[in-house]
């Protein structure tokens, strides 16, 4: 889920520790009150199912997570429940946001795999994931749908900007879109710092293009189970067709030491943009894993402390 989705300045009654030294949390206790801590984050009710998916940090049943959630005392002095949703005490109001996102969402649908398949279409890409806010159908009229696009090693910086250009044209019409994720086939494991913030991003995408390289990308961040290890990367077959003959074509056409100086030479002039940006170059150097927004380097670090600062105020 991007930045623009996540509020830190919510309000959460701080419970007094006095009255409830007699609740001792179990550890699955903790575990789901940091799972709905998270989404809370977010403007996000959950439900049974989703809670034990993305549990935090240990396995537990579905059934063990529907008996805590009924019988805990813990839990009951800081989660409500509005049927089928999970939320903090005196966050109510979050189910009616949802309901709403979730419609925005489904609208937009139809326009999301559209762009995708024309990604999808473009020479040596091999993979279109939907990620971010919009797949949890979490986005409202100002969010993007992000995408997180692998590319052939030897024009990773070519589509990028080829990429970004044309998303900076169809946002223009209505669809916000930004490339959230842009690495190369070479680059799966580019994740060099770990974060639940990350795994949850991993574990969330909707791949709608080239799901045999997302099998190789999920065996190469096996990581993210240390922080949900009830869930599981989605599964399934591609929507988009394959390539279409042009797309092909021009693969076999172009030489190969056409596409490797012209794709040094963007990487030169990226380095250069994002020095004078006051971007560390070494974000960029690494499997390109970059976004336009200067936040995208410390969202993940804000998303933490959010996170942290919202947990130690409803324990």
């Amino acid at each position: 889920m991007p930045v623009s989705m996540f509020q830190s300045n919510i309000t959460i009654p701080l419970h007094h520790k006095e009255d409830l030294s007699s609740l001792s949390p179990t550890p699955l206790d903790l575990a789901i009150l940091k799972t709905i801590v998270y989404f809370d984050l977010f403007n996000y009710p959950v439900t049974l199912s989703e809670i034990h998916h993305y549990l935090s940090e240990i396995r537990a049943t579905i059934k063990n997570v529907q008996t805590a959630l009924r019988e805990s005392p813990f839990l009951q002095e800081r989660i409500a429940r509005a049927f089928p949703f999970y939320y903090l005490k005196n966050r109510q109001n979050l189910v009616s946001i949802r309901l709403k996102r979730q419609e925005y969402c489904q609208k937009k649908w139809p326009n999301a795999t559209k762009i995708a398949r024309l990604l999808s279409h473009l020479p040596f890409v091999r993979m279109v994931a939907l990620t971010g806010s919009f797949v949890m159908e979490n986005a409202d009229e100002t969010g993007d749908i992000d995408f997180y696009i692998v590319t052939d090693t030897r024009c990773v910086w070519f589509l990028r900007f080829v990429i970004s250009y044309l998303c900076r044209v169809i946002s223009r019409f209505g669809t916000r879109l930004c490339p959230n994720y842009f690495t190369s086939v070479r680059s799966l494991d580019f994740f060099s710092e770990h974060s639940l913030c990350l795994a949850h991003d991993l574990l969330q995408m909707k791949v709608l293009y080239g799901h045999s390289l997302y099998h190789e990308l999920a065996q190469q961040n096996q990581w993210v189970f240390s922080y949900l290890p009830n869930a599981s990367f989605s599964r399934g077959s591609d929507i988009i067709d394959k390539k279409g003959w042009i797309s092909r074509g021009v693969e076999h056409i172009i030489p190969k030491w056409i596409l490797s100086a012209l794709n040094h030479t963007l990487f030169f002039f990226a380095l250069k943009w994002f020095s004078l940006k006051g971007i560390d170059p070494r974000i960029i150097t690494r499997a390109c894993s970059i976004d336009f927004q200067k936040s995208f380097v410390y969202r993940y670090q804000d998303i933490q402390k959010g996170f942290h600062n919202r947990l130690e105020a409803v324990l």
